[in-house]
């Protein structure tokens, strides 16, 4: 049985007092839930977010680019700048119409030309070295190999080879192979 009804010795239900005085309490702290008026207002807030939806594709007439498409950009950019600066400053290093020469076997213009392997004596410097060579219309045509011989191309007359030989600095002289 209800604890807030009893029965009385005559047959009839009474309530508790302070039943009635917490349904007041929670009738006045909880409005009645109005379904109708509640379902208006939450369609109204539905329609007003669509209609911000609309009116933010409408105001967007070019929809917004992918950002891999920023990335592709800035390489093209990048690479684009890259080779105008070679093209630009390639011309300024090697000249108009040099033409690139090889970094080591035969150039055009020792055609005609004895190439040697010469050994100089251990302390020699570069610079000596190539003094000598200019003294006899020769020059370096390379470093020197594992074993120390350094590639030399000079005139090909028999007097050319014999100063070289006869040279202080000088350890010997061998044709190039």
């Amino acid at each position: 049985m209800d604890r807030a009804k009893q029965s009385s010795d005559d047959g009839e239900d009474r309530r508790e007092p302070w039943y009635d005085q917490a349904s007041e309490m929670l009738r006045a702290a909880c409005p009645r839930f109005d379904q109708a008026s509640q379902f208006r207002r939450l369609s109204a807030r539905i329609n007003a977010e669509r209609q911000w939806a609309r009116a933010g594709e409408r105001g967007r007439s070019v929809r917004r680019p992918r950002t891999y498409w920023f990335m592709g950009a800035g390489f093209a950019t990048g690479a684009a700048a890259t080779l105008a600066i070679v093209a630009a400053v390639s011309p300024l290093l090697h000249g108009v119409d040099a033409p690139l020469a090889p970094l080591s076997g035969e150039r055009a213009e020792d055609a005609g030309r004895a190439r040697l392997l010469v050994a100089f004596r251990p302390g020699t410097t570069l610079e000596a070295a190539s003094d000598l060579l200019g003294s006899i219309g020769g020059r370096l045509a390379g470093g020197p190999d594992a074993l120390g011989l350094w590639p030399v191309t000079v005139p090909a007359d028999a007097a050319a080879r014999a100063r070289l030989e006869r040279s202080p600095i000088v350890e010997s002289v061998g044709e190039a192979r």
